[in-house]
C-alpha cells in the first residue's frame, strides 16, 4: 500500500484519496521544469498538487492554477496547497481541462504549463476504476486534445513541460507539429544505463528557441541500482 503522506523538505503531500500517488517520474518532471521568468503557471491534471508545489517552491513569486477533474482527489489537492507556504498564490479548479480551455478568459493566459497526462491506451488497465479514469486516455483526455488545450492556453512566448512514455515519442512529435507546437528539448528517462528509456520529458512552445533542438538521456539509477549522482543532485532541494 502506498504511503498516505509523502513529506518533502518544504511541503507535505496527503494522498489518501487521490488515485495517483507521488511517483519518482513525476518528481523528476517537477524538478526539471524550468519556469524562470514565468508569472502565471498552469498544472493540467494536478492530482495531489505535487507539480504545482514543486514549482511554487522554486518560483514562489509566480501565480499558479491547478486544474483537476477527479472529485475524490480534489479535496486533497486543495488541502495540500492550503497547508503550503504558497497557498495565497495557488488557485485550485475542479474542472475538465477541455472545458477550462474553452473559457475565453483563459485563452493565451499562461506563460508556463506543466502536465503529467493520461498515459496509456485500453491495454494494461488497473482494476481500480478511478486510477483507470486518470491514467488512461480512453474517454478522458487524448494526446491530441491535450495539445489543443495547450495551444489555446499558452502565451506566444510561453513554454510547457510534459511527461509521456518513450514508445509514444514519434507520435508526440507528429501531434505537436500538427498543432503547430515546437518541441525544443527532450530528456529520455531510463531506470539505469543498460536499460532502454521508459519515459520522456519534453519542453514545447509556440516559437522555436534560438538554440537548436536538444535531447539527452537521464539515468535514475546506476548499474548497481543505487540512485545516480545526477538524480540525487536534481532532487536535493526536495527530498529529505
Amino acid at each position: 500500500m502506498a504511503n498516505q503522506f509523502f513529506k518533502f523538505k518544504q511541503f507535505e503531500i496527503l494522498q489518501k484519496k487521490n488515485s495517483m500517488k507521488v511517483t519518482t517520474d513525476a518528481c523528476i518532471l517537477g524538478a526539471m521544469a524550468d519556469f524562470s521568468g514565468c508569472s502565471e503557471i498552469l498544472d493540467i491534471g494536478a492530482g495531489t498538487g505535487l507539480l504545482t508545489l514543486m514549482q511554487a517552491q522554486k518560483f514562489p513569486n509566480a501565480s499558479y492554477t491547478a486544474v483537476e477533474i477527479e472529485e475524490s482527489g480534489f479535496e486533497e489537492l486543495v488541502e495540500n496547497c492550503k497547508q503550503s507556504a504558497w497557498s495565497k498564490r495557488i488557485d485550485c479548479v475542479n474542472k475538465n481541462i477541455l472545458d477550462f480551455a474553452q473559457e475565453p478568459s483563459n485563452h493565451y493566459r499562461f506563460d508556463g504549463i506543466i502536465t503529467n497526462p493520461p498515459f496509456f491506451r485500453a491495454n494494461l488497465k488497473s482494476p481500480v476504476s478511478e486510477r483507470n479514469r486518470v491514467r488512461h486516455e480512453d474517454g478522458v483526455l487524448s494526446m491530441t486534445e491535450l495539445l489543443a488545450c495547450i495551444d489555446l492556453l499558452l502565451k506566444t512566448h510561453g513554454k510547457c513541460f510534459c511527461l509521456y512514455p518513450y514508445r509514444r515519442f514519434e507520435e508526440f512529435l507528429h501531434s505537436s507539429n500538427a498543432q503547430q507546437l515546437v518541441c525544443r528539448n527532450v530528456v529520455f528517462l531510463q531506470n539505469s544505463p543498460n536499460k532502454e528509456p521508459q519515459l520522456f520529458i519534453a519542453e514545447i512552445g509556440k516559437e522555436s528557441d534560438t538554440l537548436s533542438f536538444q535531447e539527452r538521456k537521464f539515468n535514475i539509477r546506476n548499474s548497481d541500482l543505487n540512485y545516480s549522482k545526477e538524480f540525487v543532485e536534481l532532487m536535493r532541494s526536495y527530498y529529505l
